[in-house]
């Protein structure tokens, strides 16, 4: 949860890990939501009382951030030694390039569950199969709810990559739309096609 999130001069933005909620369940999100402002204000306290920070609380989000909640099984799940082999597919529609970002769920500090030299990734590719859930008919998840292990949606998840499968999402929901068609009937080529011509960079 972000306690404090205005950008500028004397600005500062502080992030406060709230561990062991159940991001599907109505009231364990709202239980989130309550310890999240409670820690908020005592990590506040804590720098003006026994720091001497002269900190004002200036905002907060809206609503506490979720990390990893459900994510779909697709046509295929991206795989972290997919990932640290810089895979690619002929079906790409987005290109990831951050690194292993898991952060152990069992505790409030920001623990990595990899030492730092297994953490670095190069260049991969995500393909459009991530994005059609298995078994569906018309459905695509984007994002951070695309079909991966959780090791790889630790890299995969972040704004770049969850905007360029988003972009594939849309482009595929226009076309099928346009043409009165089933996702199914779409050429396994078209939109990463469509993609390219837009300008995403997907070369490894």
């Amino acid at each position: 949860m972000n306690s404090m999130i205005k950008s500028g001069p004397g600005r500062l933005a502080i992030k406060i890990k709230i561990p062991k909620f159940d991001a599907t369940d109505t009231e364990s999100l709202t239980g989130a939501e309550v310890q999240a402002r409670r820690r908020m204000m005592q990590v506040l306290d804590y720098y003006q009382r026994v720091e001497k920070k002269p900190w004002v609380l200036d905002a907060c989000s809206p609503r506490i951030g979720i990390r990893e909640g459900r994510r779909v099984v697709g046509e295929h799940m991206l795989t972290v030694d997919e990932l640290r082999a810089g895979q690619s597919f002929d079906d790409a529609v987005a290109r990831g390039t951050y690194y292993l970002d898991g952060h152990n769920p069992d505790d409030d500090k920001r623990t990595y569950t990899l030492p730092e030299e297994q953490r670095t990734v190069p260049p991969y590719q995500i393909p459009f199969r991530c994005l059609v859930p298995k078994g569906a008919k018309n459905m695509l998840a984007a994002g951070r709810c695309l079909s991966a292990d959780q090791l790889a949606l630790s890299s995969a998840r972040v704004m770049t990559t969850c905007a360029m499968t988003g972009q594939a999402a849309g482009i595929a929901a226009a076309l099928c739309a346009g043409r009165g068609c089933n996702l199914s009937e779409l050429g396994a080529a078209e939109v990463p096609r469509i993609v390219r011509e837009r300008g995403a960079h997907l070369d490894l």
